[in-house]
C-alpha cells in the first residue's frame, strides 16, 4: 500500500501505521528548446549552453569551446528527430474537457505497470479542473483517428536556467503503445504552442521509464544536484517493488486523487 499524500497532519498519522517516506527522488530531466534562430547565433549559442550547463560559455576557454560544440551537436540533434517525429502526428491540440477517451485509454494501457498513479477519467478531471489549490495547467491530447494515444499535462512556471522567459513543466505524461510516435509529437507541439506564448523551454523529468527513454534518446539531459520535487523512485531493499513497475509522479495524492 502506498500513499502519495503530502499533508503534514495525515503524514503524522501514516507514520504510527509503519509508512516510510520514499527517499529517492529523480534528479534527472531533459531540456527541449525551442527554436532561438531569432536572435544572432553566438547570442543563441550562449542562452542554450546557460541553460543545460547553468552558466554563460567564455569562447576564449578550451572546455567552454567544447561545451558549446556539444551542446549545439546535441540541439541539432534533437531538432532533427523532432521533426522527424512530428510526420505521421495525428490531431494534437489543447484539452479542456475530460472525456471518455482518457478513460479508455487508461484501461488500454493500467496493466502496463504493476503500480502507478492512477490515471483515470475521473482523476484526471479532479486534478485539472476542480483543483482546490487553483492552479492553472495545460492539457495537450493526441488523437489518431479519434482515438486518444496520449496527453502532456503542462504547467508554467518561472524558468531556472533561462530567467528572461518562463517554462513549461511536464507534470504529467500518457501514452500507449510506443510512445516515441505517440508522445513525442505532443511534445513538440508543446514546444511550438509555448513559443507563441513565449515559452522556450520544456522541462521533462524522467520519473516514468517510457518518457526516460524517449528523453534519453532525443533531449538534452540536465543532472540536477537538488531532487526534482514530488517525482519518486522507490528504494532500492527489501520489500519494495522493482523500479520498472513503479513511478510516482506530483499529480494525484490530495492535489488529486
Amino acid at each position: 500500500v502506498f500513499d502519495t499524500t503530502p499533508l503534514e497532519e495525515l503524514a503524522g498519522i501514516l507514520k504510527k501505521f509503519g509508512f516510510v517516506p520514499f527517499d529517492s527522488q529523480v534528479r534527472e530531466e531533459s531540456i527541449w528548446i525551442a527554436s532561438p534562430s531569432d536572435v544572432a547565433l553566438w547570442t543563441a549559442l550562449k542562452r542554450l549552453v546557460r541553460i543545460i550547463w547553468n552558466w554563460a560559455p567564455d569562447w576564449g576557454q578550451g572546455q567552454s569551446r567544447l561545451k558549446v560544440a556539444l551542446t549545439l551537436f546535441r540541439y541539432v540533434v534533437y531538432a532533427r528527430h523532432m521533426r522527424r517525429g512530428m510526420d505521421g502526428a495525428g490531431r494534437i491540440e489543447p484539452c479542456r474537457s475530460i472525456d471518455a477517451a482518457f478513460e479508455g485509454l487508461w484501461e488500454r494501457t493500467r496493466m502496463g505497470q504493476t503500480l502507478t498513479n492512477v490515471r483515470s477519467a475521473e482523476s484526471l478531471a479532479w486534478y485539472v479542473l476542480r483543483n482546490p489549490t487553483n492552479q492553472s495547467f495545460t492539457l495537450l491530447t493526441h488523437r489518431k483517428q479519434d482515438r486518444l494515444v496520449a496527453w502532456v499535462l503542462l504547467k508554467r512556471l518561472p524558468g531556472r536556467q533561462w530567467p528572461e522567459t518562463d517554462c513549461w513543466l511536464v507534470i504529467d505524461a500518457w501514452a500507449e503503445g510506443e510512445w516515441r510516435a505517440n508522445l513525442l509529437p505532443v511534445l513538440g507541439h508543446a514546444l511550438a504552442l509555448g513559443r507563441r506564448e513565449g515559452i522556450l523551454v520544456l522541462r521533462v523529468p524522467h520519473y516514468h521509464p517510457e518518457l526516460a527513454r524517449v528523453c534519453e534518446e532525443f533531449g538534452l539531459i540536465r543532472r540536477d544536484l537538488r531532487a526534482l520535487g514530488y517525482y519518486h523512485r522507490p528504494s532500492p531493499g527489501e520489500g519494495m517493488p522493482d523500479p520498472v513497475t513503479m513511478r510516482i509522479s506530483r499529480n494525484m495524492g490530495d492535489y488529486g486523487c
